[in-house]
Parts: structure tokens; C-alpha cells; sequence
């Protein structure tokens, strides 16, 4: 079953939150109040405004399209990609160490 969610419920309500007026909000993604009222209104918006949307309010706003099942998996593979970088920055630190104690070698 498809998630359903009014978009618009939520950015008015995030724009409460941050206590930003309709016509500051209006302004940064450069349309006018009455624009700002009407996307309260639509339950689904463009993919582009919803970006610019989401880097204005400083929130994903696209995670509210996504089942508990996409966010588990979503958060799993961001923690297995973190790991993986923390071990190859690991072994970065490590083959540097090693090269400096090479260089203070070679100097003796």
C-alpha cells in the first residue's frame, strides 16, 4: 500500500516550527505568499520545489515518502557505509604512520 502523506500539512507545519513568516518562507524559495498558501494546500508537490523546500526549511522532506521499512533500511546502509569509511580512513592513518616512520628510518 502506498504511504500517504499531505506534503503541504507538513512544510506548513515545519514553517510554524521554525516561526518563519509566510512572506520571509515566500521569499527564500522565491514565490509569492498566496504561492506559499497554496503548497500548505497540495497534498503532493514538484520534486524540484520540494528540494528547494527542503534546503530552506534544512529538513529531507522526501523521507516523508518513505514506509518505516525504507528508513530502517535507509539508516542500515548509512551506518554499513560509515563503517566503511571509518576502516578505509583507518588504514589511510595507518599507511601514513608508516610512511613517516620509514622517512625518520631513512634519516638515521
Amino acid at each position: 500500500m502506498p504511504h500517504r502523506i499531505h506534503i503541504g500539512k507538513v512544510i506548513k507545519e515545519l514553517v510554524k516550527i521554525r516561526r518563519v513568516s509566510v512572506l520571509d518562507f515566500a521569499d527564500k524559495i522565491n514565490c509569492t505568499p498566496r504561492n506559499v498558501y497554496k503548497i500548505f494546500s497540495k497534498s503532493s508537490l514538484d520534486s524540484a520545489l520540494l528540494a528547494k523546500i527542503s534546503k530552506v526549511l534544512g529538513q529531507n522532506l522526501f523521507f516523508y515518502y518513505l514506509t518505516d521499512e525504507e528508513i530502517l533500511e535507509y539508516k542500515n546502509n548509512t551506518h554499513n557505509e560509515e563503517g566503511l569509511l571509518n576502516s578505509v580512513s583507518d588504514v589511510e592513518s595507518t599507511l601514513l604512520h608508516l610512511k613517516t616512520i620509514r622517512k625518520d628510518k631513512s634519516k638515521k
